[in-house]
């Protein structure tokens, strides 16, 4: 005969491990949602690089902007509320990239080499006046946080740089 204490404690294990296949699953499935909208504010991001045609005129244009100083930046594109704007527009982007990788929506090694080289040039070229620009703030806010992520990922992208240069060294 069976016992009825034991009929009760498979019961109360059965039950048990249901619940944690429950959590389990659920667990699982909430980890791969947040992986799928990952994926899908990357594939936005992308595709707003890559295909919105005013941005990419903007970032375009921004390149051929000549200066010779800190001064001479200030008095050509901040003054000019248009030119402001587009570097404004442009470099916050770069920004908030720069916040999705290092919240880790999108790891560095998944950006391919051109975007890496977008984001270096604009680092690059912009550098001399955000650094100057927080320099000579004095709103301690913008010093500490106006494209600090921008600058983050910029330094983030030339270790992957390194990175790739090596691997292409090693393969010739």
């Amino acid at each position: 005969m069976v016992d009825v204490a034991s009929v009760e404690m498979i019961s109360v294990v059965v039950a048990a491990m249901s619940v944690a296949i429950g959590v389990f699953i659920g667990v699982t499935q909430l980890r791969d949602m947040n992986k799928t909208r990952q994926y899908q504010f990357w594939i936005e991001i992308m595709g707003y690089f890559t295909r919105e045609r005013d941005f990419l005129s903007r970032r375009l244009g921004m390149l051929t902007w000549q200066w010779e100083d800190y001064d001479d930046f200030m008095k050509k594109y901040i003054s000019d509320h248009e030119s402001r704007v587009i570097l404004w527009q442009v470099l916050s982007y770069y920004d908030m990239i720069g916040k999705a990788v290092k919240n880790g929506i999108v790891k560095v090694n998944q950006l391919d080499e051109e975007f890496i080289y977008n984001i270096l040039l604009f680092w690059r070229r912009f550098s001399p006046y955000i650094l100057e620009s927080r320099k000579r703030s004095s709103n301690v806010l913008w010093r500490l946080y106006v494209w600090q992520n921008f600058e983050w990922l910029a330094k983030e992208c030339e270790k992957r740089e390194q990175e790739i240069i090596l691997a292409s060294q090693k393969r010739q």
